[in-house]
C-alpha cells in the first residue's frame, strides 16, 4: 500500500512496561516524528493502553477497541507492529461478545452441575444483542441438540456496559473481583465444551488469550501461536513488525538478598505463558526483527540506566531501518506503471477503515444491501439520505463487508483523495482498477470530449461479463459541471453498482444528482439510509476517532 504515512501499533502488557513506553512517547516517537518529517512521510504511534478512556472501559470495549486499532494499522506501511514481551502474560479479557448458541450451551452446563449462582451472575453481566451478528459457536455435532444448524452466523451475547446498565459495577476493584470468578467459570465451560467437541480450538482459545496475545495473532503474519515454522525471513522491503523481549537476570545470591530486603521487587516466577509467547514471536518474526535484552529492577522496581538507554537507541534503529527499506521499496513501485492506481487504492481504503469506525446500526440497510449484491437486479442502487446521516460509513461497510462472494470490490470515496472529485479522473481511474482486476481492456485512448468521454465509460460498463462489484461515495462531492450518462441504467446480470447521492432540501445543488437518477430509475433502485437509534448514537459518540494520514 504506498501511503506516505506510517502508523505503528504498541502491544504489550501495560504495567509491565510502563518504564518503556515512557522512553517510546518521550524519545522514541518525536524523532521518528522528525526523521520521516525530512523525507516527506508522516509518522503516527498508537499506544491504546493510555488512550482508551474511561467510558469506553466502562463500556466494556478496551479489547474491541484496541483490535480495531491493530486491524487499522496492518493498512499502513509496515512496519506498523511494535510488541514489547517481558514478565507478565497479561489481562485476559472477558469475550465481549459470545454466540448465542455457545452462551447457552455454557449455561446449561453450569446448571447441570447445580452452579445457579454462575447462571445468574452471567445473565446480569451479558445480554442478547439481536444486532449483534457473529459466526456461530458451536459446530456440527451429530446426536447433540443444536449443534447441527446450517445458520452460518447468529445473535450473540454481549457484555453490558458498567456505566449505564450495570451501575453497580462500575468499581474497579468489585468489577475485577467477578470478572475474575466468571473468566474462571468461562474457562471451565469451555473445556468441557472443547473436550466434548462442541466448539473448535479457536472458540476454546478466546477465553484463554490475553488482550496482548490477542493483538499479536491480530497484528503479525505467520504467527499461530508456537506453530509458525522457524526460519522467518525479512521481506525486501523491510519487515512488518519489530519485537523486544525483556528477560530478567538476577544472580542466585543477589535475588536471594533483593528478596529479603525488598519481598515486592523480587524477580518473578517465570510464567510458562510468556515463555510460549516469546516463542511464538520467534518463530513468526527473522531474528533481524527481534531483539532480546537482560536486565534486572533495583528495590525501588527501575530498570537500569544502561538497559533503557539501549532499548531507546535500539528501538529508534530498527524502525529507522524499516522505515529506510519501505520509503526505498516506495521509490521503485512510483516508477513502476501501476503506482497511480495503487496510492489511489490506498487513499481510499483508509479513508473507509476511517468510516468504518463509527459504524453502528443499519441492520435494514445492511440486508438490502446484501441482497442486492446477490441478487439478480439489473439496475443500480442508489443509496440516498440527508447530510450527516451516515452515507459514507454504510458504503464504507458495504465495501468491506457487503459481498459474500468472490466478485472483486472496487470502490471509490469522492473526496478522499485530490483525483477522486474530478468526474473524469475519478472514473479513468476506476476503469484502471478494472483494467487491474481483468474485468475490462482500457482503452488505447480516451475521448477527448466529455459527452463522449461518459458515453465511452458507460459502454465499457454495460458490456462487462465478469463479476464485479463498484461502490462510488458522494457522487455529488464531484466537482461541477458533472454528467451521470456514464451510469448504465441497465446493467449485466454479474455487475452491481452502489452509488450514495445526497437529497437535502438545505442543499439543492448537490442533490441534483440525486433528482437526475430519480428521473431515469425504477424506484426499486432505491434505498433511503435509516435512521439510527439513540443507543447507536452513543456508540459511535463513544467511538475513537476515525484515523488516517492527516
Amino acid at each position: 500500500m504506498l501511503l506516505k504515512s506510517f502508523r505503528l501499533f504498541v502491544s504489550s502488557t501495560f504495567k509491565d512496561f510502563a518504564q518503556e513506553r515512557e522512553l517510546l512517547q518521550s524519545k522514541v516517537f518525536p524523532a521518528l516524528d522528525v526523521y520521516c518529517a525530512a523525507r516527506g512521510y508522516q509518522f503516527h504511534a498508537v499506544d491504546l493502553r493510555w488512550g482508551v478512556n474511561e467510558e469506553a472501559q466502562l463500556d466494556q470495549r478496551t479489547a474491541e477497541i484496541c483490535l480495531g486499532e491493530v486491524s487499522a494499522a496492518k493498512g499502513y506501511p509496515a512496519p506498523n507492529f511494535l510488541i514489547m514481551v517481558g514478565d507478565r502474560y497479561g489481562w485476559v479479557p472477558l469475550p465481549f461478545a459470545i454466540a448465542q448458541d455457545e452462551f447457552e450451551a455454557a449455561l446449561a452446563w453450569f446448571d447441570s452441575r447445580g452452579e445457579h449462582g454462575v447462571v445468574r451472575e452471567l445473565r446480569h453481566v451479558y445480554q442478547l444483542d439481536e444486532n449483534h451478528v457473529i459466526p456461530r459457536g458451536l459446530v456440527a455435532t451429530p446426536g447433540v441438540p443444536g449443534a447441527a444448524g446450517t445458520a452460518e452466523e447468529t445473535s450473540a451475547y454481549t457484555l453490558r456496559s458498567r456505566e449505564d446498565e450495570i451501575a453497580e459495577l462500575k468499581d474497579a476493584d468489585t468489577w475485577e473481583r467477578l470478572e475474575a470468578r466468571l473468566r474462571t467459570a468461562l474457562q471451565a465451560a469451555a473445556d468441557y465444551l472443547h473436550r466434548t467437541g462442541r466448539i473448535d480450538t479457536a472458540g476454546h482459545q478466546k477465553y484463554f488469550l490475553s488482550l496482548t496475545e490477542q493483538e499479536i495473532i491480530h497484528g503479525l503474519p505467520g504467527y499461530c501461536g508456537g506453530g509458525a515454522p522457524d526460519g522467518a525471513s525479512t521481506p525486501a522491503d523491510g519487515p512488518q513488525a519489530i519485537a523486544w523481549i525483556r528477560e530478567r537476570a538476577t544472580p542466585r545470591r543477589a535475588g536471594l538478598l533483593r528478596r529479603w530486603l525488598s519481598p515486592s521487587a523480587a524477580r518473578p516466577e517465570p510464567d510458562p505463558q510468556v515463555a510460549t509467547l516469546a516463542s511464538a514471536i520467534r518463530s513468526a518474526l527473522s531474528e533481524e526483527s527481534i531483539d532480546t535484552a537482560t536486565t534486572s529492577a533495583g528495590a525501588d522496581g527501575k530498570f537500569d540506566q544502561i538497559y533503557l538507554a539501549t532499548f531507546v537507541s535500539t528501538i529508534q534503529r530498527k524502525l529507522e531501518s524499516a522505515i529506510d527499506a519501505r520509503i526505498a521499496a516506495f521509490e521503485r513501485q512510483q516508477i513502476g506503471p501501476d503506482s497511480v492506481l495503487l496510492i489511489e487504492r490506498a487513499e481510499h481504503s483508509v479513508f473507509a477503515e476511517g468510516r468504518l469506525k463509527v459504524f453502528k446500526g443499519r441492520d435494514s440497510n445492511r440486508a438490502s444491501i446484501s441482497d442486492y449484491i446477490a441478487g439478480s437486479s439489473a439496475h443500480p442502487l442508489v443509496i440516498y439520505g440527508r447530510s450527516g446521516s451516515g452515507k459514507s460509513a454504510l458504503m464504507a461497510w458495504a465495501a468491506t463487508h457487503g459481498s459474500k462472494s468472490s466478485a472483486p470490490v472496487i470502490s471509490r470515496f469522492i473526496g478522499a483523495s485530490a483525483a477522486s472529485s474530478d468526474q473524469r479522473a475519478m472514473l479513468a481511474s476506476l476503469v484502471d482498477d478494472l483494467a487491474a482486476n481483468s474485468i475490462v481492456e482500457r482503452p488505447a485512448q480516451w475521448e477527448d470530449d466529455t459527452n463522449k468521454f461518459v458515453a465511452q465509460v458507460g459502454d465499457l460498463l454495460s458490456a462487462i461479463d465478469k463479476p464485479v462489484v463498484i461502490l462510488l461515495d458522494a457522487l455529488d462531492q464531484l466537482h461541477k459541471p458533472y454528467r451521470t450518462g456514464w451510469l448504465p441504467d441497465q446493467l449485466p446480470s454479474v455487475v452491481k453498482i452502489i452509488v450514495s447521492v445526497l437529497d437535502d432540501e438545505a442543499f439543492p445543488v448537490d442533490s441534483a444528482v440525486y433528482k437526475s437518477l430519480r428521473q431515469r430509475l425504477p424506484a426499486d433502485a432505491f434505498l433511503e439510509i435509516e435512521p439510527l437509534e439513540p443507543t447507536h448514537g452513543h456508540d459511535i459518540l463513544a467511538a475513537p476517532s476515525p484515523a488516517g494520514p492527516a
